[in-house]
C-alpha cells in the first residue's frame, strides 16, 4: 500500500531464543545508485517477537571468504531419545555467523548459532550427519568428515512435565508443546510441582493432558503418569486416559477412555499409574489425556506424562499369575484378622511385589512377602473374597490370582451368674458383697446389677452399672452399700449385655437380710508429715478417730485420746499402726510408714520421664522410668512414685512403677530391672509438679532426687510472629544504623531497643558485646549473633589467652603415649552436619565449607573404617530432631556458628531449666527455620530452655539453636566413647556444652576458644581428621589436636574424659559389658538388660537380646557389627539362649519364629547359624517369663497355654574358614544376630546373647 518501490530479500537469518544475530544486503551493479532513505521490512507475522536493534553501511571490497571447516564433531545419545551434535567452532576473517547441519544424503535438516545443535524424537536406526560454517555475506565452508550415529531401540519420551506454575512445563517431543486442562484445574507448587483441581472435589473434572501432530502408537508402547499425593492419608484411584477426548470425560467431546492401573499411595508419596497400548487400543492419536477419577482438592498432583517405546533392554512382560492362594482366620483377642499365602511368582527379571485385593479393592500395593495379614475394618459373620497380583520392578502386573475366601466368627451372647447372695447367711448391717461368675469370649459385655423387695419382674432400684466383664472367667465381686437401706429382705439380680445380644437377668438364690447396726469405730485421718525423713529427722503423726471407745498406738507410743498428735524420730524406716476398738469387740487398724532415706546411688537411679512437660487443659500420658537391679530370687522392689512439694513434702502417691511387662502401665519386659509407671497428668493452670520416686526393700528405702512436669501455657501464633519480627527488625537496625553510628554504637541502640520492648522480659550481650541475647516473657529463649568485632572478616585467627591454656596440650608425644587412660571410640558410626554449608560456599575467601572434606577422610579410614554411606546432612537438612540422635554415632563433626550467651539469666529462671551454673551456654546454631508450621514440633523444647530462635547477621535469617540442657535430655542411651567436634565459634569459650556430652558418655570435645573465620575453622578442622585418621605416627586425638595447634591456630581447644584411638577394627563389646549397644547397630527391638527375670548373663553384668517384638515394640529385632575378620580366624563362639510363647503350642506350624547368625562381605552373606521353633521343640523346659501372651492374666484358650519355654543357655561355635579361605588380608565383615517372624506376628520370642568371639589359630 502507499507508494510503489522495489524491494530486494536480504540473506536469510534462524534465530534462538533470546538470540542476536545481523542479515545483510550486498549493493551490486542491479542496485547500485543515489538513495535518500533506506527502509527494512521484517517480513515476518510477528507482535512483539522480533527486535529490529541497528541497520549499518559498510564500504570496502566485499567478503568472500568462507569460515573454516568445523572440526571435531561428536554426538551424544540424551533421553527421548534425542541426539546432541557439537563440533570445534570455525574461524572466519570477519565473523562466523552460523553453522548449517546436512543429513547424509545432503539434505540441510536445521541451523545453528553456535556449535552445538538437539536432534529430538529420533526413531531407532543409524545416521551419519555432516556441518558446515557460513558468515554474514553467506559464504559457506566446505563439510565437515561425516558423523555416523546409532540410536538403540527402547526409550523414553517426555510428553509433558507439569510445573508449579504453567513458565515450569517442559516438554519432549517435538509440536507436542500444548496443554489441555480443565477450567477447574490448575497449577500448582507442591510437591514436585503439577496440576491439580483447585476449585471443588469434582474427580471427573480433574483432566490434564497434551496435544501435538498425530503419531503412530504401537502395541507394546506405554503412557507413564506420576502422581503425587499431598494429603495427609493413604489414597487408592483408579485413573482414566483418554486419546481422542480433550475435555471432560463426562461432557463435552465423547470419546473413549480407558482405565489405568490402580495407584495406593501414603502420604507424601510419588507413584505411577500406567496404561499399555494392545492391538485394541492402538492408533495414530494426537492427544494424550489423563483424567484422575477420585474426589479431591489440591489432594492429587499429576507431575508427568512419559511415553514408553520399548526395545531391547525393555521390560514388558509381566509376572505369573499367583497360584494356590489360601485364606485363613487368625484368631485376636480384639476385632478380626485374616492371613493370606500364596506361591511365588516367577518373572524373567524377577517379581517384586505384590498386590492385595479384598472384595475387588486394592488394599495394599507394595507386599514383598508372599503372605499378608489383614485387619483393617473387618466385621464379625462376613465372607470376604482376596485376590493377589504380582507385579515386577517395570510395573508390569499379571492378572489376579483364583479367589480365596474367608468367614468371620459372629458374636457369642454373654452368660452370668450371682454366687452370693447363695441362700446361706447372708445377712448385712452397712455393707454387702456381692459375687458373680461371667463369660463373655468376645470380652465387650457389661453388668447392672439391682435389689428388689421380691424375687420376679426385674423391676428393682439400680445398685451399679457398667462394670466390665471379668476377662479371666475367675469371677468378679462388687462391695454393696447398705446403710442407707431399713432393716429387711432384698433381692439382688444382675444384667449382663454385650449389646449385640439380648440382655440376660439373673437373681440370686434368696434375700439378704439387712439388719440394724450399731456404728462401728472410724479412723477419720491418720497421718505422719512429712511422710519421708533422714535420719535424725523428725515427723509428726496426727489422728483423728470417732465411735471408739479405745485407741493406741504401736512401736511404744501406747493409749492416745480419740483426736491428737506426736513428734517421733526413727532411725530406720518404721510402720505406726494405729487401733481403735468399738463396741462388742469391733477393731479397726490403720498404718502408715515414716520412711528413713538414703539416696540412690546416682549411676543405676536416673528418673526418666518423657514428656517432661504438658500444656494447660490438655491431659496426657507420661513415662517414668528409673532402673533398680534387684535379685530376681528374693523380694522384688516395692516403687512407688510420690507427688512433693519444692522442698520434697509428700502431697500425693500417683501409683506404683512396676517391672511386670504390663505395657498399659508403660513396662515393656518383665524382670529386666527398669520400673516404669505411665501415668495421665492434667492441670488446669500453668504450674510445676513435683516429683519423687521412693523404693522400699528388705525394710530399707532409697528416695530419688525431686523431679518436675512442668505445665505450660501453648506458645501463640501472634508470640511466635512477634519474636521473629522482633528479631529481623533489631537485625535490620544494627545494619542500618552501622553506616552512621559505627558497630558499637548500632548494637548498644538496639540492645536498648530490644530491653524495653513489651515482649522482653529480660536482655543482655553476650561476653565481648558480639551478641544480643533475650528471654521472652513467654518463657522462651532467644539469641542474635552479630559480628561487631569483626573478627570474622580477619585472616588471622585468635589464639586463647596464656591463662586458658591447659599444660596437656603441650605435653610431648613421648609423654602422651605413656599415658595409660586411653579409650577407644565405641562404635563406627559418624556423622558430619554442615548447617551453613550454603553460605561459607558462597564467599570465596572462606574456602568453603571443611564439612565434604572431613567426610571424605572418615570413608577412606580403612578396614573396617566407618559405617558407609557417612551420615551427612548440609543446610535446612540439620534440624533440631537430627540434633536428638547425635547420641547415635561414635564421631560427631557439627559445622556451624555459635555463640555464648545468657550469662547473668535470672536465677529463677536457671534453677527452673536444671542450669547448674552461673556462666554463659554455648549456643550451636542449627540449619533448621522456624516457621508457623514446624514451631509447635519444638514448644516443650522452647518452653524448657533446651532449644532458642536466633538470628545471624551474615544471614539475616532466622534459626533454631540448641543448649547444652538438649544435649542431655535427649541423649537416652548415651554416648559411646565418643568425639565430638563442634566446629563452632566459642564452642569451647567454656565447658557448658563439653560437659553436657561427658556426663552422656562422650570421652573428647574439641571446640574454639573464641571467634574464628571459616577459612581458619576450615583448615583446622580438615588438618585434625586428616592427621587422626591418616596418619600412622598419630593414634590419639590430643595428638593430632597438638599438631593442628602448632600447625594453624591455637584458638582449638580439646577437653577429654580419655585419650580417644580410632575404633577397633577387631569384634568389640561381644559380652555387652558397657551396658549398652556400644559398637553394635541395633534395629528393631533390640536392648541389652542386666537380667530378665531369673536369667542372669553367661558372665560379667549384661547380655544382649533381639525379639520379634515384645512390650511397645511390634519390629523384630537385630544386632549387627562391622569389623576386620582377621587371616587366622577360626571360629566364631557365642551364647545364646531361644525363649518363646510359641513353644509348644505351635510345634509343627506354620508359626516358626527363628533366629539367625550371619556374616556379610563384599563378596556374599554367609550364613553361620539358624534355629527356629521346629528345631527346638524337644529342648525346651517352661520358664517363669512373662511374655505379652503369656502374662498373669492369660487365658488358656486358641491355641495359647500362657507359657514361655526356654532353652536356657547354649553355647555354640561355627567354623569361619570357609570365609577367610583364599584371602591375602583381613577381611571387612558385619556380623548380624537376628531374630524373627514367620507366618504371625502374635507370640513372641526373644533370644539373649552373650560372650560373642572371634577365636584365632596359626
Amino acid at each position: 500500500m502507499g507508494e510503489t518501490g522495489t524491494w530486494h530479500d536480504m540473506s536469510g537469518l534462524t534465530l534462538g531464543p533470546g538470540e542476536t544475530s545481523v542479515s545483510v544486503f550486498d549493493l551490486d551493479a542491479s542496485s547500485q545508485g543515489t538513495y535518500g532513505l533506506v527502509n527494512v521490512n521484517v517480513n515476518y507475522p510477528n507482535h512483539e517477537v522480533l527486535i529490529c536493534d541497528k541497520i549499518e553501511l559498510t564500504s570496502g571490497e566485499a567478503d568472500t571468504e568462507p569460515p573454516s571447516v568445523p572440526e571435531g564433531p561428536g554426538a551424544e545419545i540424551m533421553p527421548g531419545p534425542q541426539v546432541r551434535l557439537t563440533w570445534n567452532p570455525s574461524s572466519d576473517n570477519v565473523a562466523t555467523a552460523g553453522y548449517r547441519i546436512y543429513s547424509g544424503d545432503g539434505t540441510e535438516i536445521g541451523t545453528a548459532p553456535d556449535a552445538v545443535y538437539v536432534i529430538y524424537d529420533v526413531t531407532p536406526g543409524t545416521y551419519a550427519y555432516t556441518v558446515t560454517a557460513y558468515d554474514v555475506p553467506g559464504n559457506e565452508s566446505a563439510h565437515s568428515d561425516p558423523l555416523t550415529v546409532t540410536v538403540g531401540s527402547g526409550y523414553v519420551l517426555l510428553l509433558a512435565n507439569f510445573g508449579g506454575d504453567e513458565s515450569g512445563n517442559r516438554f519432549g517431543i517435538a509440536g507436542w508443546d500444548t496443554v489441555i486442562k480443565d477450567c477447574y484445574t490448575d497449577y500448582r507448587d507442591i510437591g514436585p510441582g503439577g496440576t491439580t483441581v483447585t476449585v471443588g472435589t469434582n474427580g471427573s473434572y480433574d483432566h490434564q493432558g497434551v496435544t501435538g501432530p498425530a503419531r503412530a502408537f504401537a502395541p507394546g508402547d506405554r503412557i507413564a503418569v506420576t502422581w503425587h499425593n499431598n494429603s495427609d492419608e493413604t489414597v487408592t484411584f483408579v485413573p482414566k486416559i483418554s486419546f481422542d477426548d480433550p475435555d471432560r470425560r463426562i461432557s463435552g467431546v465423547t470419546g473413549t477412555w480407558h482405565d489405568m492401573s490402580g495407584l495406593t499411595a501414603g502420604p507424601g508419596e510419588t507413584g505411577v499409574s500406567v496404561s499399555d497400548f494392545d492391538t485394541s487400543s492402538q492408533g495414530t492419536y494426537g492427544l494424550v489425556n489423563v483424567n484422575v477419577n477420585y474426589p479431591n482438592h489440591e489432594m492429587l498432583i499429576c507431575d508427568k506424562i512419559e511415553l514408553m517405546i520399548p526395545g531391547q533392554g525393555t521390560d514388558t512382560e509381566p509376572p505369573t499369575v499367583p497360584q494356590n492362594l489360601t485364606a485363613v482366620e487368625i484368631p485376636v483377642v480384639l476385632g478380626y484378622q485374616t492371613g493370606l499365602s500364596w506361591d511365588p511368582s516367577s518373572d524373567n527379571t524377577g517379581a517384586d511385589h505384590y498386590e492385595i485385593f479384598r472384595d475387588g479393592v486394592n488394599i495394599a500395593d507394595n507386599v514383598t512377602e508372599t503372605a499378608y495379614d489383614d485387619s483393617d475394618g473387618l466385621t464379625s459373620q462376613t465372607t470376604y473374597t482376596y485376590t493377589v497380583s504380582a507385579c515386577d520392578a517395570a510395573g508390569n502386573c499379571s492378572g489376579q490370582s483364583d479367589p480365596a475366601l474367608v468367614t468371620t466368627g459372629g458374636n457369642t451372647a454373654p452368660s452370668l451368674t450371682l454366687t452370693e447372695p447363695d441362700g446361706t447367711d447372708d445377712t448385712a448391717g452397712d455393707t454387702y458383697v456381692i459375687t458373680w461368675n461371667d463369660d463373655d469370649p468376645d470380652d465387650n459385655a457389661q453388668i447392672s446389677l439391682y435389689y428388689d423387695t421380691d424375687s420376679a419382674g426385674a423391676d428393682g432400684t439400680l445398685i451399679v452399672s457398667g462394670l466390665g466383664e471379668d476377662a479371666d472367667g475367675t469371677g468378679d465381686e462388687y462391695e454393696w452399700d447398705t446403710s442407707a437401706l431399713s432393716p429387711g429382705d432384698y433381692y439382688v439380680y444382675g444384667v449382663i449385655s454385650d449389646g449385640v445380644n439380648d440382655p440376660a437377668t439373673v437373681y440370686g438364690t434368696g434375700p439378704v437380710t439387712i439388719t440394724e447396726t450399731v456404728p462401728p469405730p472410724e479412723i477419720v485421718n491418720f497421718t505422719a508429715d512429712p511422710e519421708t525423713i533422714t535420719a535424725g529427722e523428725s515427723s509428726t503423726l496426727t489422728w483423728e478417730v470417732i465411735n471408739a471407745g479405745t485407741v493406741s498406738i504401736d512401736q511404744g507410743l501406747g493409749s492416745v485420746l480419740l483426736n491428737g498428735s506426736r513428734s517421733i524420730s526413727p532411725q530406720e524406716t518404721t510402720i505406726y499402726t494405729l487401733t481403735a476398738g468399738g463396741p462388742e469387740g469391733v477393731t479397726l487398724k490403720q498404718s502408715i510408714s515414716v520412711f528413713v532415706t538414703t539416696n540412690y546411688p546416682s549411676a543405676d537411679t536416673e528418673v526418666k520421664i518423657r514428656p517432661d512437660a504438658i500444656f494447660i487443659d490438655e491431659p496426657e500420658y507420661v513415662m517414668i522410668k528409673v532402673s533398680i537391679p534387684y535379685d530376681a530370687g528374693g523380694d522384688i522392689p516395692s516403687v512407688c512414685l510420690k507427688r512433693v512439694d519444692a522442698e520434697g513434702n509428700l502431697l500425693a502417691c500417683e501409683g506404683s512403677l512396676t517391672d511386670d511387662g504390663n505395657a498399659d502401665n508403660g513396662d515393656e519386659v518383665a524382670g529386666d530391672g527398669v520400673f516404669t509407671i505411665r501415668k495421665l497428668f492434667s492441670s488446669s493452670v500453668g504450674e510445676t509438679i513435683h516429683l519423687r520416686i521412693l523404693m522400699t526393700q528388705d525394710s530399707q528405702t532409697a528416695a530419688s532426687d525431686i523431679f518436675s512436669l512442668d505445665v505450660f501455657a501453648h506458645l501463640t501464633d501472634a508470640e511466635f510472629d512477634a519474636i521473629l519480627a522482633l528479631q529481623a527488625d533489631a537485625v535490620r537496625n544494627y545494619k542500618e544504623l552501622t553506616d552512621s553510628l559505627g558497630k558499637e554504637a548500632a548494637r548498644d541502640t538496639v540492645f536498648a531497643q530490644i530491653e524495653s520492648d513489651p515482649i522482653v522480659l529480660q536482655a543482655g550481650m553476650s561476653e565481648g558485646g558480639n551478641g544480643i541475647w533475650m528471654l521472652y516473657r513467654c518463657g522462651v529463649l532467644g539469641a542474635l549473633r552479630l559480628n561487631v568485632s569483626d573478627i570474622l572478616e580477619e585472616e588471622g585467627s585468635l589464639s586463647a589467652p596464656a591463662s586458658k591454656k591447659s599444660v596437656r596440650h603441650r605435653m610431648s608425644r613421648k609423654a602422651l603415649r605413656g599415658q595409660t587412660d586411653a579409650e577407644e571410640i565405641g562404635n563406627k558410626k559418624a556423622v558430619v552436619l554442615g548447617a551453613f554449608n550454603w553460605q561459607l560456599n558462597q564467599n570465596p575467601l572462606t574456602l568453603g565449607d571443611q564439612s565434604p572434606e572431613i567426610k571424605q577422610f572418615l570413608e577412606d579410614s580403612g578396614c573396617p573404617g566407618f559405617e558407609t554411606p557417612i551420615d551427612y546432612l548440609l543446610d535446612g537438612e540439620v534440624t533440631v530432631d537430627v540434633m536428638k540422635t547425635l547420641h547415635h554415632y561414635g564421631v560427631i563433626s557439627i559445622n556451624t556458628h555459635g555463640n555464648t550467651y545468657y550469662k547473668g539469666l535470672w536465677s529463677l529462671w536457671r534453677e527452673k531449666w536444671g542450669w547448674n551454673s552461673e556462666e554463659s551456654q554455648v549456643v550451636l546454631f542449627t540449619g533448621q527455620e522456624p516457621t508457623s508450621i514446624n514451631f509447635s514440633a519444638y514448644e516443650r523444647d522452647l518452653k524448657k530452655g533446651r532449644v532458642a530462635i536466633g538470628r545471624i547477621d551474615e544471614t539475616d535469617k532466622p534459626y533454631y539453636a540448641i543448649l547444652p540442657s538438649f544435649i542431655r535430655y535427649y541423649a537416652e542411651e548415651g554416648y559411646p566413647d565418643s568425639l565430638v567436634f563442634a566446629g563452632a565459634c566459642r564452642s569451647l569459650y567454656n565447658t557448658s556444652m563439653a560437659d553436657a556430652f561427658f556426663d552422656k558418655g562422650a570421652k573428647v570435645y574439641l571446640g574454639y576458644y573464641e571467634y574464628t573465620n571459616a577459612a581458619i575453622a576450615k583448615k583446622c578442622g580438615m588438618t585434625f581428621f586428616e592427621k587422626f585418621i591418616a596418619d600412622p605416627e598419630i593414634k590419639y586425638a590430643d595428638q593430632a589436636l597438638i599438631y593442628v595447634q602448632g600447625a594453624v591456630s591455637s584458638v582449638i581447644q580439646i577437653r577429654q574424659r580419655a585419650r580417644l584411638a580410632l575404633p577397633s577394627s577387631e569384634l568389640e563389646n561381644g559380652g555387652f559389658e558397657t551396658g549398652d549397644l556400644c559398637a553394635w547397630e541395633g534395629s528393631g527391638d533390640s536392648r541389652v538388660l542386666s537380667q530378665f527375670d531369673y536369667i542372669a548373663p553367661v558372665s560379667g553384668d549384661f547380655f544382649g537380646l533381639v525379639s520379634t517384638g515384645l512390650g511397645f515394640s511390634t519390629t523384630s529385632g537385630s544386632v549387627a557389627q562391622k569389623f576386620c575378620l582377621p587371616l587366622n580366624a577360626r571360629n566364631l563362639e557365642f551364647y545364646w539362649n531361644f525363649s518363646s510363647e510359641e513353644f509348644l503350642e505351635w510345634c509343627g506350624d506354620i508359626y516358626q519364629d527363628y533366629f539367625r547368625v550371619h556374616i556379610i562381605t563384599d563378596s556374599g552373606i554367609y550364613p553361620v547359624f539358624q534355629k527356629n521353633i521346629d528345631d527346638l521343640c524337644g529342648s525346651v523346659r517352661p520358664a517363669l517369663l512373662k511374655f505379652d501372651k503369656s502374662s498373669d492374666s492369660c487365658i488358656s484358650s486358641a491355641g495359647n497355654d500362657c507359657i514361655v519355654w526356654t532353652t536356657d543357655w547354649k553355647f555354640e561355635s561355627a567354623d569361619l574358614s570357609e570365609i577367610v579361605a583364599g584371602a591375602d588380608q583381613d577381611i571387612p565383615v558385619t556380623i548380624q544376630f537376628s531374630a524373627g517372624d514367620v507366618g504371625d506376628s502374635i507370640f513372641d520370642s526373644a533370644i539373649l546373647l552373650d560372650d560373642i568371639r572371634i577365636t584365632t589359630g596359626d
